[in-house]
């Protein structure tokens, strides 16, 4: 993974992690600007009431503004939790 594609997949953890939801089992892949998201994602809050779909198109709506990112891709992705 080249130094920028490193640097992308660290802003776009901060990102999905800033909508309060816990990325610790979700994996990044960053190549030559498009990211693709897999893995399990959840609140980071286990007794939030929270709008999973939304909080996922808002995070989306953040990691393709980051300079750099061409297009994303989520990819056998599981949530849990939320409403």
């Amino acid at each position: 993974m080249a130094v920028e594609d490193k640097q992308i997949a660290m802003r776009v953890r901060r990102e999905i992690v800033r909508r309060s939801l816990d990325a610790s089992q979700l994996m990044i892949h960053v190549a030559h600007g498009h990211v693709e998201l897999g893995g399990i994602i959840k609140p980071a809050n286990k007794n939030a009431a929270i709008d999973m779909a939304k909080e996922l198109e808002f995070a989306r709506e953040r990691v393709i503004r980051i300079p750099g990112v061409r297009d994303m891709t989520w990819r056998y992705l599981r949530f849990f939790g939320g409403a």
